[in-house]
């Protein structure tokens, strides 16, 4: 498995150099719930915000390490990790 451009830990990512992505992912409302499930095998619940329904629905695709939330993906015949990047850091 490699760590894609959208990654921290990419050579090229120097926009987001420095930035401490365990920490960030803690203030996110919706990135925090989403950890939180998946490390308590927890399925969405019917109140929860409509953001965090759409993370839990590609499960399957979303890993934690470290505290920081990756969506694996297949390129070029290759798993990669993505960055799931807090709100805070959209356009």
């Amino acid at each position: 498995m490699v760590v894609t451009s959208d990654s921290p830990n990419s050579p090229d990512s120097t926009h987001f150099a420095g930035i401490d992505w365990k920490v960030e992912n803690r203030r996110d409302h919706v990135i925090q719930h989403v950890i939180w499930s998946l490390q308590n095998s927890l399925a969405p619940d019917i109140d929860v915000h409509s953001e965090i329904k759409c993370f839990l629905k590609e499960r399957g695709r979303l890993l934690s390490v470290d505290g920081v939330l990756y969506r694996k993906r297949l390129a070029q015949k290759e798993e990669q990790m993505q960055l799931v990047l807090p709100q805070v850091f959209h356009k």
